[in-house]
């Protein structure tokens, strides 16, 4: 089961924002809405904890039907929606929409691994662990 972290200007989940910084240092043209990653690195990372019983009550909020279904079907659901809304709004669907490459991906890391959000994540990803987001993301 993978889950989905979003990444929105001035709102920091499980110290995402580290991530949403460094990718939005590679754009030049001011982008400002959000990115949605969805990867299963981070349930691995536990950078993710509890928000999977939460995406349920995203899901509910955003109209979809998840009577009788349980924690993991809500959040699927629910990712399929984050999807539908993020491509409805033209938000790219990873870093390599906003033109990163793989050779960027070290540099993309280590800058997330400086950003000051990390500290506050739970749990502190390695090096490699946040190089397998971005590469996910790509």
């Amino acid at each position: 089961m993978t889950t989905s972290i979003f990444f929105i200007p001035s709102v920091n989940l499980m110290g995402s924002g580290c991530l949403k910084d460094a990718a939005l240092a590679i754009q030049s043209h001011g982008w400002k809405k959000a990115l949605v990653v969805t990867d299963a690195p981070l349930v691995r990372a536990g950078l993710v904890g509890r928000v999977t019983e939460l995406l349920g009550d995203v899901a509910r909020a955003m109209g979809c039907d998840v009577q009788g279904l349980d924690a993991d079907a809500a959040a699927v659901l629910c990712q399929q929606a984050i999807r539908d809304l993020a491509a409805d709004v033209d938000i790219p669907a990873g870093v390599g929409q906003l033109g990163a490459k793989e050779a960027d991906i070290p540099t993309l890391a280590a800058n997330a691994m400086k950003d000051a959000c990390g500290l506050t994540n739970p749990v502190q990803p390695s090096f490699e662990e946040v190089c397998a987001i971005y590469r996910a993301a790509l």
